[in-house]
């Protein structure tokens, strides 16, 4: 099953960028808003306990090579 994802960024508030110069900065004339789209080839979700920390990138990469359904890959991240 495939699907599409709107996307949406922005900065976590405190965080947002600071202009920390005057010079040479970039101006943007005519900034148009954009949410573009993801093609998914299928999502699931995960539910994990409060007090666990979400795996780093190499420990999500370890898993899903380990396993090879997405219900194995699921079920290794909801049991840590």
């Amino acid at each position: 099953m495939r699907g599409w994802l709107r996307v949406q960024a922005s900065f976590y508030p405190g965080y947002e960028p600071k202009v920390l110069s005057a010079k040479n900065n970039c101006v943007f004339r005519a900034f148009v808003d954009n949410k573009p789209y993801l093609l998914m080839g299928k999502m699931v979700e995960v539910t994990m306990r409060a007090s666990a920390p979400p795996p780093t990138r190499s420990e999500f990469r370890a898993i899903c090579d380990q396993y090879s359904t997405a219900e194995a890959i699921v079920a290794a991240l909801e049991s840590r």
